[in-house]
């Protein structure tokens, strides 16, 4: 499980995402157009939180549904979310992400894919950090 993992292994994971030279910001595998309206203006948030995904073609209820899992969203900002998966979605998929607010209270917000950057964790293996662009949502709900 993503949550026993991120726990057992928080301080590689840290270390391995702030190494210096890693930039993930400049690996692009979108085909949106790079501009300067597209970089994130709005300050980052740590985050570190564990949440549970679903990657799509597109949303919505006739969409087909390729991967499920779980992750951690390391930091967000108001547009967009720094996600460590174990598997690197395909960049033109939408992925659906479920938060938990405690007590039974989840978020549901959607994003973009905009990049994937694999990560060497030491003694643990290969991860992918992937900045998404939020295309919808927050939408909160109670699951019993």
């Amino acid at each position: 499980m993503v949550t026993d993992f991120f726990e057992q292994h928080r301080v590689r994971i840290e270390q391995a995402i702030r190494q210096p030279g890693l930039r993930h910001s400049s690996v692009r595998v979108s085909a949106a157009p790079k501009d300067e309206g597209e970089r994130r203006r709005e300050p980052r948030v740590e985050q570190w939180q564990p949440c549970s995904y679903e990657a799509s073609e597109s949303p919505g209820e006739f969409s087909s549904t390729t991967q499920v899992g779980e992750t951690v969203a390391l930091d967000h900002s108001q547009e967009g979310i720094l996600l460590l998966m174990d598997r690197a979605p395909i960049p033109t998929k939408m992925l659906e992400v479920h938060t938990s607010q405690g007590l039974g209270r989840k978020t549901l917000l959607v994003f973009d894919v905009r990049w994937v950057k694999p990560v060497q964790v030491p003694s643990v293996g290969e991860y992918f950090l992937v900045g998404c662009r939020r295309t919808f949502g927050p939408y909160h709900y109670v699951q019993f």
